[in-house]
């Protein structure tokens, strides 16, 4: 079922017609929105309320995606194999399902390499950083979430 307002499908958020290019994002109309709709970044969540302020926050700038579970991440991967562009990974999803055991099943899939992943969770000790980093995240950035840090760091690793 599809969006009656914007024609998108659920757990996706359409790019706004009334962006503001001051704040770095395209208008609808210029010529960058064509590159800005194939720009995927897929929060992969279980608390709604930490997807919904992913999409808030990330929405004026890319396609968002969420994904709550391991099948649903593998859908979306599965859907937006030719737009996904980066992956924010909680560490802890629903009962035994985990971001770790995601990422690296990810990484085992050499056509993803090229994908960056991103840690996102309030596991903030040394040990769970280095696990992260170990099972294929580029970067560790604990909760609770710098909204500028985040745009940093999600900017600087995709490439244009």
């Amino acid at each position: 079922m599809r969006d009656k307002e914007s024609g998108a499908a659920p757990g996706v958020n359409a790019p706004s017609d009334s962006l503001n290019q001051a704040d770095g994002a395209v208008v609808k109309g210029d010529a960058s929105v064509a590159a800005a709709v194939l720009r995927t970044v897929l929060v992969v969540e279980d608390d709604p309320d930490t997807q919904a302020f992913m999409v808030a926050l990330l929405g004026r700038h890319y396609q968002v995606a969420t994904a709550a579970s391991e099948y649903e991440f593998w859908r979306e991967v599965d859907v937006r194999a030719g737009s996904l562009c980066l992956i924010l990974m909680d560490l802890s999803l629903r009962g035994s399902e985990d971001g770790l055991t995601l990422t690296r099943q990810f990484r085992a899939e050499p056509r993803w390499n090229a994908i960056p992943v991103v840690a996102l969770t309030a596991h903030a000790t040394t040990e769970d950083r280095e696990r992260a980093l170990a099972a294929g995240c580029a970067v560790y950035v604990s909760k609770p979430v710098d909204r500028r840090r985040l745009l940093e760091v999600i900017n600087s690793l995709i490439t244009p």
